[in-house]
């Protein structure tokens, strides 16, 4: 349902703010975090959290009823 209703948005997101996140992250928990399962897993857990972040923002939009349409 929430990226349904903002489906323009989640499609900007997705293509604007990989990488925005993950050099947040990068700064403010370590260099490292996306290794916190080991090097097999660092793809996986670094794409959960952008993943998160993002619905996370989509989930704001909902709540607070902004919405994009054309």
């Amino acid at each position: 349902m929430v990226i349904g209703m903002n489906s323009i948005a989640a499609y900007v997101i997705a293509h604007v703010l990989p990488d925005f996140i993950d050099s947040t992250f990068s700064i403010h928990i370590g260099q490292h975090y996306s290794q916190v399962f080991g090097n097999a897993y660092s793809t996986l857990v670094s794409g959960f959290l952008i993943l998160l972040v993002e619905f996370l923002i989509l989930h704001w939009m909902y709540k607070k009823r902004l919405f994009i349409r054309i």
